[in-house]
Parts: C-alpha cells; structure tokens; sequence
C-alpha cells in the first residue's frame, strides 16, 4: 500500500513563494497556514494563535468547544441542544454592557444587553403576564390575562380577585379582609362576583367544606382551647350606605357551654339590624341541645320552641296558609286563635294518639261519665249578649262577657305569665264550642213547645 506523506520543514523565516492549492505551508516567520482552492483558510502563528480566514467553524455530532482554565485541568464547554428544527444564528452585540446588564434577544437572534428594571419582574406570554413590583412601600405580585389584572397580593398580604384595589370601609368603615372578590356581573355570567367549592366524590358522606376556626392563642398555628361563649365563625351581610358598609344582618357560632377534649357544645345565632339602627341584635338562636328561641336569648324552660314578642305586637306566634290568611296565632293574652277550628277566641286542643288535631272531643273514647245536660232554653234566655271592640285590634266583634257568663263551666282561666306559677292576675276566656250543646237542648225544647202548640191548634180547627 502507497502512503502519502505532507512534511513541514521549518526555514526558519523563509517565507513560501505562494500559497499552495491545497495543503499546509509556511505562511509567515514561525507561521503554519493551510489553503484551499489555492486560498488560505485557517494559519497558526507563532503565539500559538488559530485563526480562520473567511467561512464557519463547525462542530459536527454536538462537539463542545471547550475553554479551559489556567492550567488546563478543567474547561466550560459551549454545545449545541441535541435536535435544532433549523439553524439558529445568534449575533452578539458590538459593545460590552454596563454593570447589572444582562444579554437578551429580539426575538430574531440579535443579542445586546439590556438594563432589568429593579422595580419590576415579569414573566410574559403575550398579553398575558405575571409580574412581581416593589417600589418600597407597595410592594404586591400580581397575574394579568387576555390584557387584564385578574388577581393581586397586596402589599398587607391581602388576595384581591377582580379587582386591583382592597376595599376597607367594612362595618361602618373601621375593618377590611384578607381575602376579597369583586365582579360586575349578574345571573350566570362569568364576571360574577362568587365563590365555589366543589367536592367530586360518590360517596354520600362526602361533601365540599367552607371550615371556619378559633384557637384561643395569639400566635400563627396555635391550637389553644376556647371558652364558652367564644366567637367561633362569623357570616356578616353588608350593604352600602353611599360611604361604607354597615351590617344589615349576621349568623354567627359560639360555644354553648364548657368545651373539653372532643367536647365543642355549640350555638348559631342569627341577628338582624332594625330600621334605623346600624348594627344587628339577636333574632334567633338555636341552642346546643336544638332548642329554637324567637326574640330571647334563653329557651322557656325545658320548651324546644320559645317565642316572646316584641313591645308592640299584639300577636307573640301566628301562622298563614297558601292563600296568606292567617289559620293559626297566639296573641300577648296568651289566646289561642285558630281560624280553622271555626272560632275566633281562646279554645282547646285535643291531639290524638295518632297526632291528629281534632275540632272537640266528639269520640266516646274520649268521655267517661256520660248523661243528659241540666241546661237549655232557660239558660241560653239568660244570657247577655254584647258587641265590643277588642283592645289593640280596633276590630268591633260580638260575644260574651267571661266575668258575667253565669255558668262557670263555661269560663276557662290562664294565668297573663305561664312561666311563673305565683302569678296571681288570671285571664278568663268563655269556651264558645260549649255552647253548641245548650243551643241544640233549647232548640229541641222549642221545637217540643211548637209541635204540642200545633197539636192543640189541630184540634181547635177541628172541632
């Protein structure tokens, strides 16, 4: 085999005649060039210099080009990434940059550098952002869509949705909130100001959690125990009186007792605000052991339901059916009126065994002792029948005096307070449904008095 040998022989500072073809020669005093196509392409001088003359230097296979330290033990080596879609020409700029300056792109591979804003870091894709700003006093981070802020942190660590600015003229304009949410929208509209959670799971236990919490300590992560009568969560609603928001009504939970290890006994209370009033008080409370209260902060003894009216009402309980005409109500006396019995004053009621209402006590299960009654057209002659105006109603009704009835069976009395047993003023009501039965016993004895009357007319007119 034929072996082709290129030699080199130093001449010292001879120079060659002219640039070969193709192949190394001597260029210059000390200096190794190669040509091609009789041009020379790359030369290496006598500092150890490599320069190339005209066309690229490339790197096949991802070659590093490796820069290496002082003594040559170790070098940063620039690489191509393993897959380029097409050829990326990056041009650096003409003129080093200034202290704090840092090398960025036009987009089309010019580099230059370019001064970061100290007041402002931003992370951008097209006209959406997320932009992190200190100025020293309002410093926030904040995150823009489609061209338009939609959440901020603040600089008091408050979490804005919607809106770039925190409100804090809550209640009466003395407080603010940590986390708030505005919108313009209405119905299902997606500028809507709402708040969903969301809970996706089939098990029928399972369900989305709004948790409020108290801890008696004063420090982030406490976990001290709370005492009775403690604030636990607070549900505020507040409207706009033109300068700030004022409390039109709350439902607030407390602790309903002394609380221990795996022991919360707890309450909700729900308040009101009072035309001309400002701030809410008490309507409602539902205590730990499920008793309802209405207009007082503690159940009637051992009542589930207790009711007080207010200081102007006539009526302490009342109920409306479908068509809005009241059926049922008790009023300050402590009267029971209900329409659907037929009566419009103080009556008994007989619940069954099976929880029905019934009208009187009709059925012979009911009486024991059972006879004729002792009263009938005499007794209904003497009664006095009277109309009035019943105090507090302006209604002009007629009816009986209780005080005059002359059969006291027919007089039930009540004490003005059931709650205390001393009490001495009575209430006296007339059981109307009563006087059905001496009605019907006059109505037969006239009816006995008129047949033997037309009897003896009979007779007269026929002899």
């Amino acid at each position: 085999m034929s072996q082709t040998k290129v030699q080199l022989v130093d001449f010292g500072s001879a120079v060659a005649a002219s640039t070969p073809t193709n192949g190394p020669f001597i260029s210059a005093a000390n200096t190794v060039s190669i040509s091609t196509n009789s041009t020379e392409r790359f030369k290496i001088s006598s500092t150890g210099e490599a320069t190339v003359l005209g066309g690229n230097l490339t790197l096949n296979a991802q070659g590093d080009l490796r820069l290496a330290d002082a003594d040559s033990s170790n070098f940063i080596a620039l690489q191509a990434p393993s897959t380029i879609s097409s050829n990326v020409t990056l041009t650096l700029p003409s003129a080093d940059g200034t202290n704090g300056q840092a090398l960025t792109t036009n987009g089309s591979g010019t580099l230059s550098f370019t001064t970061i804003s100290t007041t402002s870091d931003k992370i951008t894709e097209g006209n959406t952002e997320a932009e992190v700003v200190d100025t020293g006093s309002d410093g926030h981070f904040k995150v823009i869509t489609e061209g338009t802020e939609r959440f901020r942190c603040d600089s008091s660590g408050r979490l804005l949705v919607g809106t770039s600015t925190a409100r804090a003229n809550f209640f009466g304009g003395s407080g603010t909130a940590m986390s708030q949410i505005e919108g313009t929208g209405s119905g299902s509209s997606a500028s809507r100001a709402a708040l969903s959670i969301i809970n996706n799971n089939n098990n029928i236990n399972e369900s989305a959690y709004f948790v409020f919490g108290k801890s008696s300590g004063s420090s982030l992560g406490s976990n001290t125990l709370v005492a009775n009568n403690e604030f636990l969560g607070l549900v505020t609603f507040q409207g706009s009186d033109g300068t700030k928001f004022v409390q039109a009504a709350s439902i607030a939970a407390q602790v309903d007792g002394t609380p221990g290890v795996n022991d919360m006994p707890g309450r909700l209370v729900f308040s009101t605000t009072a035309d001309g009033a400002s701030s809410p008080t008490e309507a409602m409370r539902i205590t730990n052991g499920g008793d309802l209260a209405l207009g007082i902060t503690t159940p009637i003894g051992t009542a589930r339901l207790s009711v007080k009216a207010s200081a102007t009402a006539n009526d302490i309980f009342a109920v409306q059916n479908n068509g809005g005409a009241t059926v049922f109500k008790v009023n300050v006396s402590g009267h029971l009126h209900a329409a659907f019995l037929g009566v419009n004053t103080g009556t008994t009621l007989i619940v069954t065994a099976s929880g029905e209402i019934a009208k009187s006590s009709s059925s012979i299960r009911y009486k024991q002792n059972v006879g004729p009654i002792d009263i009938g057209a005499s007794f209904i002659k003497s009664l006095d029948p009277v109309c009035f105006t019943l105090i507090g109603s302006g209604q002009e009704q007629v009816g009986f005096i209780a005080e005059d009835f002359p059969d006291p069976r027919f007089v039930t009395h009540s004490r003005v307070d059931p709650a205390d047993p001393d009490s001495e003023l009575q209430v006296e009501s007339i059981n109307y449904q009563m006087l059905v039965a001496p009605l019907v016993k006059a109505l037969q004895e006239a009816m006995e008095r008129i047949e033997t009357l037309e009897a003896k007319v009979a007779a007269l007119e026929g002899a």
